[in-house]
């Protein structure tokens, strides 16, 4: 429904911002584009969850062989291992997913002069921009989690009650899905940062900089995967040869303790653990809150305000003057007047 003056309400506003900019995440060279945006996303969560879900499908029937020898006390300190390799492969996964999304994690100088010249507040801009990350991000972590929650739930709960199998369920539905989001939103967080802080033209040499960053960060994170899973019970039991106490500060880990701790564990160390991994998810959403709209304006602004040589006042005195000297209707110098702001804001 639109108001008084006829112009789209907020609501109406959203939802074709959010349908746009959630599209912007196909726009790039492994997906097959937005033609067939519903196709190639089942794909992506097919190679996310393939990985994760065959390595469950398998070590399921390890673990039922360990629970009969050894009883169910013991298989809760066995699985670690699991937990955490199929943590840090998570970590790994969504690390490269945010690096391929990249570019479509914060405005742009497209979007600017798109946006710009429409009547569109910057909430609504924000609001937009944040809601299509959000959900692209959740919407990806049930895909690559849901079905591996559901074996993960029934196979180290067989023969309990149905809620022990519903809190597994959900245990690792949610400590997976919530590393995820960490890891989205503080490549989204950084970005965003150095956005408010440098401005749109540092930004751009640094850009590309801070994403091979990220790759480096990621790929050494699945170089380490095997130290992180096979040092993670013997670390965290504090005994055993396999120890390396520098696991406990990475955020499979942290997250693995969240993990523990929603499925009942009473160990102190999972309780830390839970505590540091919520502070961290906390702190980069709420970084991402504060900086994006920092960062969403000034995209906007210098945009909007052209490109360096039109800040010039003698400059900007001839383009303002142009358009009398080449038309007396109104009407015509306001068509002269745009077309000059817009070739003045493109490079």
């Amino acid at each position: 429904m639109s108001d008084r003056a006829g112009s789209p309400t907020a609501g109406e506003q959203l939802r074709p911002l959010i349908d746009t900019f959630l599209a912007r995440f196909f726009e790039n060279e492994v997906t097959a584009g937005r033609t067939d945006l519903r196709h190639s996303f089942f794909w992506v969560i097919a190679v996310l969850a393939g990985p994760g879900l065959l390595g469950i499908v398998y070590r399921q029937f390890a673990w039922s062989e360990y629970a009969m020898g050894h009883g169910r006390e013991a298989l809760a300190a066995y699985v670690l291992f699991d937990k955490a390799l199929y943590l840090a492969v998570t970590f790994v996964a969504i690390g490269f997913v945010s690096a391929v999304a990249w570019p479509s994690l914060t405005i742009d100088r497209r979007d600017g002069l798109i946006l710009g010249a429409l009547p569109i507040r910057l909430r609504s801009i924000v609001t937009a921009k944040l809601a299509a990350p959000g959900a692209y991000i959740l919407i990806l972590s049930v895909g690559m989690h849901s079905l591996t929650a559901r074996l993960v739930g029934g196979a180290l709960h067989a023969g309990t009650s149905l809620e022990a199998v519903l809190r597994g369920i959900a245990a690792h539905l949610i400590a997976a899905t919530a590393l995820g989001v960490f890891v989205f939103a503080t490549a989204a967080g950084a970005q965003a940062i150095s956005l408010a802080l440098l401005g749109p033209k540092v930004f751009s040499r640094v850009s590309a900089l801070l994403q091979v960053l990220l790759v480096g960060i990621t790929t050494a994170s699945l170089i380490a995967l095997p130290t992180i899973s096979g040092a993670a019970p013997a670390t965290l039991a504090s005994s055993g040869r396999f120890r390396a106490d520098w696991i406990v500060y990475t955020p499979p880990i942290c997250f693995l303790g969240l993990y523990e701790t929603l499925s009942g564990s009473t160990l102190p160390i999972m309780h830390t653990l839970a505590r540091i991994a919520s502070l961290m998810l906390l702190l980069t959403v709420l970084i991402v809150a504060i900086a994006y709209p920092i960062a969403c304006r000034r995209v906007l602004l210098a945009t909007v305000q052209g490109a360096p040589a039109l800040s010039r006042p003698c400059v900007r005195r001839l383009m303002g003057g142009l358009p009398a000297l080449l038309a007396r209707a109104l009407p015509t110098r306001a068509v002269i007047q745009f077309a000059l702001a817009t070739f003045g804001r493109v490079s």
